[in-house]
């Protein structure tokens, strides 16, 4: 390989380097910022579950959706939120036993 091509290769993985980075930047501030965010109980109200099936590779998957809402109060004021969370039972890479009212556990 030619040194114009490789110092090419180099400053494209340098480019997309910088790139990552600047786009990171506010994960971490907000990562960082929470630590100070008042801490609290919440209450799940409502859990769903669905399976989705997809091919690829001559192979076929499955992946289970959950889909939970929750409230909490902070300083006397109540929120409500939503987190969805999706996970592949071809890696096993995260289980969840929720139910209402509560979390059992959470692995990942």
């Amino acid at each position: 390989m030619p040194l114009s091509a490789a110092i090419l290769i180099a400053f494209v993985f340098v480019a997309f380097g910088v790139i990552a980075i600047y786009a990171g930047i506010p994960d971490v501030k907000r990562a960082l910022a929470s630590r100070k965010w008042p801490k609290t109980n919440g209450l799940i109200e409502e859990v769903s579950e669905e399976s989705h099936r997809t091919k690829g590779k001559g192979r076929s998957r499955i992946a289970i959706e959950y889909k939970v809402k929750y409230h909490y109060v902070v300083d006397d004021r109540a929120y409500t939120g939503k987190w969805n969370s999706l996970i592949s039972t071809s890696n096993k890479s995260g289980m969840c036993l929720f139910k209402k009212g509560g979390c059992d556990g959470c692995v990942f």
